[in-house]
């Protein structure tokens, strides 16, 4: 499972990174940005990303501008302080919306919902 982490806190991406791959040493970390055309930039660069973990509120602006600007299959997983914006989320592919800060059981979960829709959807490729 390809997975970029679109997030302007330094210690938050590296927690972030670190607990998924704890979670599934198995997932592929494609990059971490931190601005809306760096991400944009890197979603356009993988057509085979399987899942997005996108803070809401990064250095220049919201992200939904970034799925605004692309075209991109992959599951998108919101992670951000605010609760104000669950429902904007759902209008991109927003498979789950986690609040600040994610615990290592919130994560487990989220990673359980995009693994179940992944298989349903394409069955056998995360095996």
């Amino acid at each position: 499972m390809k997975v970029l982490i679109i997030e302007d806190e330094i210690e938050i991406s590296r927690c972030l990174a670190e607990d998924l791959k704890k979670l599934r040493p198995q997932i592929e970390i494609v990059g971490i940005v931190s601005t809306v055309d760096d991400a944009v930039s890197m979603i356009n660069s993988y057509t085979d990303l399987s899942l997005i973990f996108a803070d809401i509120r990064i250095k220049d602006g919201l992200s939904f501008s970034v799925f605004e600007r692309v075209d991109t299959q992959a599951l998108i997983v919101f992670t951000t302080a605010y609760d104000e914006y669950a429902l904007n989320a759902f209008e991109y592919n927003c498979i789950d919306y986690l609040l600040k800060p994610i615990s290592i059981a919130c994560l487990e979960r989220s990673l359980k919902r995009c693994e179940t829709h992944i298989n349903n959807v394409y069955p056998g490729i995360l095996s």
